[in-house]
């Protein structure tokens, strides 16, 4: 699992793998079929993503969400990853040359819709290269009794048993029932899989239901709380969609619309200005969002009562991606529960699903009782979360800090100016006070305190508005983005950046201990965000951290590197490579190079450290196109920990 740790490191920027991420990855690299049931944004992909890196092969990742695929390879490729996606939104020579250049063995990993798996070209590709793993990805959509089952999710079995031999099978999905899960198992033919269900739980979103009796004016106040910030609005009817965009972009917010009914133009142009920063509110029905891989949502509000708490939960947790704080409210009304039944007794695909008369007349009855277990939730009188996670059969044993019936509401002003009917339970306390800005020395103090061990103990800082670094931060991603053809999420999340603000990092190498850049991304953007932090600190000089001298620790571990001290006494005086690389830097002993080498790669202990001049001997005789045993045997070192400095295995 060392080589797992590197590449989540390196190459997606993550420090650790977050629960359940690593008894998954495990499991795939000794042969094993995996499930993983894990909330939107708990790091599915991390969880195919590295083994996929590791295998001897490519690995198909089936999945119905042409958004995602093409968001999700773009991603990969920024990281350094060849990856590449098949379905309906390529066009013919498009599709041609992605077939070619997959048979030819260009990519690591490859995206797929469900149906492109039974055509005669793809399956001529795929007998050309070694399949080491099929990940299914949305796997509740195999199950009928889910609540968006897809018959061409039917085809995947059919195809895992057409394949020469029979790859590591892996599914994954947000929302699964006792029910659902099992269908997974039995209809994808999973063998003896490891379960990992890791909860459903997401700390960070805060959840509140509001009756008001203008919802225009209810969201219209809502969305004030958030002048800045990307979120989505949902609707159950096109028409509403319509409607509602309309009426916020004559209250001047930046919306767009987006529904089937669409052209399908009209409905990417919405979708890449929704990814690329430049409309901040997307009116939506479900069509939207299912997969989109934007981590900076800060808010999702429901303008209608949603259908299930299926659909609430997988919709509600489309924000919040990155860790950072995130709301999703309800704005209710008592009418849409009549709406919801007639919606899902006339739905239209219902007529698609292969079910006998019994069958679709349990299904009808079971979508019923979904919309009045929605209802339930809008009128309950408990834990906002707790309802969520009892429904999925997960418990809640802390005390709740983010909902509405815990801790009050969040928009008080709703109910104040607009006349929302207020659930009588909720309990009548304060509402949560705003943040106030804090001064960058005490942000930097309390991260010393704090020690985060993932994204969600992180603590949010910001300091936004004209000037500020974060608003700098900002500007800098987006244009990032848009000169390599990139989402700004791709770049970095904004937990990334609020990170960054924090450490005020003056070196590219100290943002290798800020999480969520990795190394690709570290080298390719690391100088401008650097640039960026010094330029603004030289505008204001009050926030410069006092640099501290060299302690005893780094003056005794310089000396010993003065003296040509063995790499592994040295790592064990400075208990780390992360340590050893600050002492050396700090003392300005070696360069930034090297202090990556010996910070990531940590070289083979039995081997003296690696000096500057012979790592710039290494760069001139890689240049000459030597191999690895001649140059070995011209540095005086081993073969492997000449592979460790020129491709980080």
């Amino acid at each position: 699992m060392l080589r797992a740790r590197k590449i989540l490191r390196d190459t997606f920027g993550y420090g650790t793998f977050r629960e359940g991420q690593e008894e998954l990855v495990q499991a795939q690299l000794e042969g094993r079929d995996v499930l993983g049931i894990m909330p939107t944004g708990a790091g599915k992909s991390v969880c195919y993503q590295v083994p996929s890196l590791l295998m001897d092969g490519i690995t198909l990742v089936i999945s119905p969400l042409l958004s995602l695929m093409k968001d999700q390879v773009m991603n990969l490729k920024g990281a350094g990853v060849p990856a590449a996606f098949l379905n309906s939104s390529l066009n013919a020579r498009q599709m041609e040359l992605a077939l070619s250049r997959a048979g030819e063995g260009w990519y690591r990993i490859i995206y797929v819709s469900p149906e492109r798996l039974m055509t005669q070209a793809f399956r001529d590709m795929v007998l050309r290269q070694k399949i080491s793993m099929v990940a299914v990805d949305e796997a509740h959509c195999v199950s009928h009794w889910g609540h968006e089952f897809r018959p061409d999710y039917l085809k995947i079995r059919d195809f895992l048993m057409w394949l020469p031999q029979r790859p590591v099978v892996s599914a994954f999905t947000a929302t699964a029932t006792r029910e659902v899960r099992d269908d997974i198992v039995r209809i994808l033919g999973l063998r003896d899989p490891v379960l990992v269900t890791t909860g459903f739980d997401r700390e960070n979103l805060f959840f509140e239901v509001l009756e008001p009796v203008s919802p225009e004016l209810a969201l219209l106040q809502i969305l004030r709380h958030f002048p800045e910030e990307s979120g989505i609005v949902y609707c159950l009817s096109r028409a509403a969609v319509e409607e509602v965009a309309e009426y916020l972009k004559g209250q001047g917010i930046r919306a767009m619309p987006y529904h089937a009914g669409l052209e399908l133009r009209d409905r990417l142009r919405a979708q890449d200005a929704f990814q690329m920063d430049e409309c901040r509110v997307i009116v939506a029905t479900n069509a939207f969002g299912m997969g989109i891989d934007k981590s900076n949502v800060r808010f999702v509000i429901h303008y209608n009562m949603p259908l299930s708490l299926e659909a609430y939960y997988q919709e509600a947790g489309r924000a919040g991606r990155d860790g950072g704080d995130a709301v999703c409210v309800v704005l209710f009304q008592r009418s849409d529960i009549k709406t919801a039944r007639w919606l899902v007794s006339h739905a239209s695909d219902m007529k698609e699903i292969p079910l006998s008369e019994e069958e679709r007349e349990q299904a009808q009855n079971r979508d019923q009782e979904r919309v009045y277990r929605m209802a339930d939730y809008c009128e309950a009188d408990t834990c906002y979360r707790r309802e969520i996670l009892r429904y999925f059969g997960d418990r809640y044993r802390r005390k709740c800090t983010g909902c509405a019936l815990c801790v009050g509401t969040r928009f008080p002003e709703v109910e104040e100016r607009y006349g929302a009917r207020v659930n009588p339970y909720r309990k009548k306390v304060p509402p949560l006070p705003e943040e106030k800005p804090i001064r960058l020395t005490e942000m930097q103090e309390q991260e010393k305190r704090v020690q985060p061990k993932d994204m969600k103990e992180v603590p949010l800082w910001r300091r936004s508005g004209p000037g500020s670094l974060y608003s700098e931060l900002l500007a800098l991603r987006k244009k990032l983005a848009m000169e390599s053809g990139q989402m700004p999420y791709n770049i970095c999340s904004d937990v990334t950046l609020w990170r960054i603000e924090g450490a005020l990092p003056q070196d590219v190498d100290e943002l290798e201990d800020i999480q969520g850049l990795g190394v690709v991304k570290t080298e390719r953007y690391g100088q401008q965000i650097v640039d960026t932090v010094r330029a603004w600190l030289d505008r204001h000089p009050e926030y410069r951290p006092e640099e501290k001298p060299p302690t005893k620790l780094d003056q005794e571990i310089g000396k010993m590197y003065l003296q040509g001290t063995p790499m592994r006494l040295m790592l064990e005086k400075a208990g780390s490579p992360k340590h050893l690389a600050r002492s050396l830097r700090k003392l300005e002993l070696i360069s930034s190079q090297h202090a990556r080498v010996i910070r990531g790669l940590a070289p083979d202990h039995n081997e003296d450290p690696w000096r500057e001049e012979e790592l710039h001997r290494l760069e001139e005789l890689n240049d000459q196109g030597m191999s690895v045993s001649e140059m070995a045997r011209e540095l005086g070192r081993t073969p492997s920990s000449l592979l460790s400095l020129l491709h980080g295995k």
